[in-house]
């Protein structure tokens, strides 16, 4: 019986945690709460194939254990679900990971599928260390079973981003490095150190977080990777050139680069990827650079990220910033879409108000994800509107989050008056709005969004300025049961609704409250 084969084990509740009751009392509690169902059951003659695939789509390889004790013919089908599943767990002390594992163990021996879509492992990595000798033998078990998922996670916190010491992260095994079968990997907190050539023939997508690496060891991963068409690396460091000539190649994001040198090190990260489309710059770069050297098939990119400064804020490093957004820019002025971050627009501003010269692009829409939206983003708003002859669509997006915004000096930003009036007071001629732009959408999760004086003021500049938009829509996500929020919009409508648009077809959207 599968709950004879388990009886020693503690159950796992909803959250990984280990239940009071033994396994045969957790399992008659299910029966019973099961029998009286058994009437209506139509599970039972579907096939077994197709219950196989039923139980792949439950969270969890505990929640498909569950269901043996459902009657005789469900005690074995957990044991064939192409997916195992092992969930991080609230708990935070050694005894449970000794129990954890002792549950993975038991599982792992007695699943009878040869083969493995998908494996996911995520433990605490403060505590996987005492499960450290047998997570070799389970990585071993899978990769037996040809898998096309791998997901191995040794850290559950999201924000959790410095990796302190050699130690702190898993040391892949050396047979890891060679499958023919997986298509799809992602670790957090792993350390990659093949000693020979990597054979990931069959591997499409390829996520790294939390990770250290020598541009050796990535050249490696990336010439045994020949089908490799999505690379994420997340909390990186290490890596100074990405020479990717794969034509599979379209899809590339970094996030936050780690800066583990205090500051000191005025280093830069090479992409050379001649058929990438999609690229995304994101997070902390600390004093990283980017440098594009061949992005020439780029269709999207994404800029949204921020250097760091270690000192007082000089026009010495504002011309550092400067150069490297404008150099960014100049790179990507062919892709179609670019959506553009707080701290690039906020540098951009500078370049605007010092009438420096930008980089023209045939770019067709624009996406502005702001954290706020303040004076300071207004000349760079500008300088893209102004660089962006051929837009046809304008995006803003408000959301919540850290704001990763420009540390300007008050010394500098005394010297030029961006205000409301900054609209207004423009002389300059957006061939865009003259010619092109046909479509506005405005999204906030702001409960004061309506109220924002400098946001009001753009949208009234771009209806008086826009002579062939045909739609602008402005969607808010705060609660509609909101003190006064239906009011608040009502007021803000009709004042937009009585501004002049310089397009006679141009209708102006608003959400309606349920």
């Amino acid at each position: 019986m599968m709950e004879e084969q388990f009886s020693n084990l503690s159950p796992l509740d909803s959250h990984g945690r280990g239940a009071d009751q033994p396994f045969s009392q957790f399992t008659e509690q299910r029966s019973q709460k099961f029998k009286s169902a058994d009437e209506e059951d139509r599970f039972s003659p579907l096939p077994d194939s197709l219950i196989h695939h039923i139980l792949s789509f439950l969270p969890s390889t505990k929640d498909a254990i569950q269901t043996c004790v459902l009657s005789k013919r469900w005690q074995h089908l957990w044991t064939h679900v192409p997916n195992l599943i092992f969930r991080y767990c609230e708990e935070h002390n050694p005894q449970f990971y000794e129990s954890y594992g002792e549950f993975i163990v038991k599982t792992l021996s007695l699943y009878s599928s040869s083969k493995i879509r998908k494996f996911h492992l995520q433990l605490d990595s403060s505590h996987y260390y005492s499960l450290n000798s047998q997570i070799e033998s389970w990585i071993l078990f899978v990769m037996r079973r040809d898998p096309e998922e791998l997901t191995l996670e040794f850290c559950s916190f999201e924000d959790y981003h410095v990796i302190f010491s050699d130690s702190d992260a898993y040391l892949l095994p050396k047979f890891f490095y060679s499958n023919n079968s997986l298509q799809e990997l992602k670790t957090e907190f792993c350390d990659f150190l093949p000693e020979g050539r990597v054979d990931w023939r069959s591997l499409k997508v390829l996520h790294i977080g939390h990770a250290k690496f020598t541009d050796e060891v990535m050249k490696n991963i990336l010439s045994g990777s020949p089908l490799l068409e999505s690379l994420k690396l997340k909390y990186c460091h290490g890596i100074h050139r990405l020479d990717i000539a794969s034509k599979r190649m379209k899809k590339l994001v970094i996030y936050h680069i780690l800066d583990l040198t205090g500051g000191q090190d005025d280093s830069a990260l090479e992409i050379f990827s001649p058929h990438l489309e999609k690229l995304k710059i994101l997070g902390s770069w600390g004093k990283t650079k980017c440098k594009l050297m061949n992005v020439s098939s780029l269709v999207s990119a994404v800029l949204d990220f921020q250097l760091d400064n270690y000192e007082r804020v000089s026009n010495d490093f504002y011309q550092k910033y400067r150069n490297v957004v404008k150099e960014l820019l100049e790179k990507i002025q062919h892709a179609k879409q670019l959506k553009i971050g707080t701290w690039c627009t906020e540098v951009l501003s500078i370049l605007e108000v010092k009438a420096m010269a930008s980089p023209l692009s045939t770019r067709k829409c624009l996406v502005l994800n702001f954290r706020y939206f303040k004076n300071w983003v207004f000349p760079g708003v500008a300088n893209l509107l102004h660089n962006s002859p051929e837009l046809e669509k304008l995006v803003i997006k408000i959301s919540y989050g850290r704001s990763l915004q420009f540390n300007f000096d008050e010394n500098f930003t005394n010297c030029y008056d961006i205000g409301e009036s900054y609209w207004t007071s423009q002389n300059k001629i957006f061939n865009c709005l003259l010619l092109n732009l046909k479509t506005i959408e405005i999204f906030s999760h702001e409960e004061h969004l309506f109220e924002n004086k400098y946001a009001l003021a753009f949208v009234e500049f771009l209806l008086r300025n826009a002579k062939v938009l045909e739609k602008m829509a402005i969607f808010n996500d705060y609660p509609f049961h909101a003190p006064n929020k239906t009011d608040r919009l009502l007021k803000v409508a009709q004042k937009l609704l009585s501004v002049p648009r310089s397009s006679p077809h141009a209708v102006v959207l608003f959400p309606i409250p349920k």
